[in-house]
């Protein structure tokens, strides 16, 4: 799960501030409030895909599911799963007869687990997204246009590659390239942070690591943020412990997915909930990996408020683990709470002049017809590209993306490049898209 930040994303005034509103109020319903309330949303999706989404159309008549007499969360289970995989099979089957009215704009998933699939956010979806973040970022006091800083790739795809930083100052918001940190320039960085004195800063967790451990090397101490906000991948005890000792601040970590079904993120008292408000949250149990104590299962997920693409039931697979007696907690918030998250992490790749790259993936997104991709770091010039590619001239597009690669990695490096006709892996298991052979590139 990811956020743009640009304002011409969400500049829909009413339906934001109506949106916001809701959801401060929904954030402490009652359960029972809470659960009349994921009825209502849950019926007006399922209405919805019946009325305009071809695939629960052929899907609902053959259950004999009949979304408009919908009024119990257990009667969603009469569905099945949906997979990845089922959607990128029937692709356009998913897409309401009418989601332009919607504004939809498309986003590819990374394909780790060998399925990459095309996801059609529209303004409903990232109006929610937006107030979703300004909700979990004010739980530690941030309000809209308080100064804040952020690691993204995506604003250095094109020539400025080389830039360290850009700052939009109607948002106050400092975007810092992570593909620039390395110890020579961690100065600079120090620089642009204390010139522009963000309050928060949002990273994954092995960008913030990259960032602390180069500040900590260079004896820097006068970097701090009120709080950190990590996402993308799995962040560990470790992690968490340098980040909040090296930049001085608390560290609130999230879980999400570009399907945006499910958002999970810690509230002030450190307490990982559930936003039930945003979708609708399963559990599917592994009866091998459940204890007495503790339920652990794959997560499961609906959309509440998405027109032009909804997901029901859809399984993301990752694990999740919860207790089984109701755990509350001291924020009040009647949000379910979740004891452990297995997610994935990305390993670091180190550049040839020793820059330390953390989102490489996101480069391979960029283009349209990589369908799967494993790349391996060998040495600091010597890398390895396993790809599953669409279309004609498939010499010629690896070359655009090798280019691609030299751009950021360096004008040295050697790429070797492997082509299947599908994945060599088991489906639906994700693996590292990046892997790297070089130990200790941290200091």
């Amino acid at each position: 799960m990811s956020i743009n930040f640009s304002p011409k994303e969400f500049f829909y005034p009413h339906q934001l501030i109506g949106k916001r509103w809701m959801l401060q109020k929904s954030q402490y319903y009652s359960a029972d409030e809470l659960e009349a309330f994921q009825v209502e949303q849950l019926k007006k999706t399922l209405v919805h895909a019946a009325a305009h989404v071809p695939y629960y159309q052929q899907l609902f008549a053959e259950y004999g599911f009949d979304a408009g007499r919908f009024n119990d969360l257990r009667d969603l289970r009469k569905l099945p799963h949906l997979t990845k995989q089922l959607i990128v099979a029937q692709q356009e089957q998913f897409l309401a007869d009418n989601y332009e009215q919607y504004v939809p704009q498309t986003y590819k998933t990374s394909g780790t687990t060998g399925d990459n699939m095309v996801l059609y956010h529209d303004k409903f979806s990232r109006i929610l997204e937006f107030c979703y973040y300004w909700r979990w970022w004010g739980w530690f006091g941030y309000k809209l246009r308080t100064s804040f800083a952020d690691f993204s790739f995506h604003h250095f795809m094109d020539s400025q590659q080389e830039l360290l930083y850009k700052y939009y100052p109607l948002t106050r918001r400092l975007v810092l390239n992570p593909s620039q940190l390395s110890y020579d320039n961690i100065k600079d960085f120090r620089r642009v942070l204390l010139q522009y004195k963000p309050r928060f800063l949002k990273g994954s967790p092995a960008t913030l690591l990259v960032l602390a451990s180069f500040l900590k090397e260079a004896a820097v101490t006068d970097v701090s943020f009120d709080t950190v906000f990590t996402t993308g991948d799995l962040i560990t005890q470790t992690i968490r412990q340098t980040v909040e000792s090296v930049l001085n601040t608390t560290v609130s970590d999230s879980y999400g997915q570009m399907e945006r079904v499910v958002s999970i993120s810690q509230c002030e008292y450190g307490s990982y909930h559930v936003h039930a408000d945003y979708g609708y949250f399963e559990i599917e149990e592994d009866k091998e990996l459940s204890t007495d104590e503790f339920l652990v299962g794959e997560v499961i997920g609906s959309t509440f408020y998405t027109k032009a693409m909804p997901l029901i039931r859809y399984n993301v697979k990752d694990l999740i683990q919860v207790r089984r007696k109701h755990q509350a907690c001291p924020c009040k918030r009647n949000f379910p709470v979740i004891d452990k998250l297995f997610g994935r992490t990305q390993d670091l790749v180190l550049t040839p002049d020793g820059r330390v790259l953390t989102n490489l993936f996101v480069l391979f997104s960029q283009f349209s017809q990589m369908e799967w991709f494993r790349f391996i770091q060998e040495t600091t010039t010597d890398y390895v590209l396993h790809a599953v590619v669409s279309g004609r001239e498939k010499e010629r597009y690896l070359q655009q993306v090798v280019d691609g690669l030299r751009k950021i990695i360096g004008d040295t490096i050697t790429v070797s490049c492997n082509v299947y006709e599908s994945p060599p892996l088991q489906v639906g298991v994700k693996e590292r898209p990046i892997v790297s052979k070089i130990s200790n590139i941290l200091p």
